[in-house]
């Protein structure tokens, strides 16, 4: 499988390290919008080398813990839905930041706008939800 380096000329493209599973066989297909527009690059990490990706990994964890493989559909998903969903994962704890939270992290790092602009909001730890009640009805098959 090829990989597909490309500069990221724009704060607001997202990077995505990814695996080499069926879904990212098109890579074209998942960094355009449906207005032909680049929103995101694509990367491959090599075969066998897990480590490239730690951190994103753990996002997958928590995603599949909302979004389980066997009964979801990413169909009826909205930005909104995306947003509030990456908005509990990113406050929850993690063991890897020494406790801390990836919002406690951008805070100190990136400006307010920024976050703002992703549509992102800080969770409070005991609101946080992981379980597909968190979007009930929007992902069953």
């Amino acid at each position: 499988m090829p990989v597909y380096w490309k500069p990221l000329s724009v704060l607001s493209r997202i990077r995505d390290n990814s695996d080499r599973g069926g879904e990212f066989k098109h890579p074209e297909a998942l960094e355009c919008g449906i207005d032909n527009v680049l929103r995101t690059s694509i990367y491959y990490c090599d075969p066998m080398a897990s480590w490239q990706k730690p951190h994103c990994e753990k996002n997958h964890e928590y995603i599949r813990k909302i979004c389980p493989q066997t009964t979801t559909t990413f169909d009826r998903l909205t930005q909104k839905d995306v947003n509030l969903m990456m908005s509990h994962i990113n406050s929850a704890n993690r063991e890897s930041l020494g406790g801390l939270t990836p919002f406690t992290l951008a805070k100190l790092m990136l400006p307010k706008k920024l976050m703002k602009h992703f549509g992102l909001k800080e969770i409070p730890s005991d609101e946080i939800i992981l379980t597909p009640a968190l979007l009930k009805g929007k992902i069953e098959i």
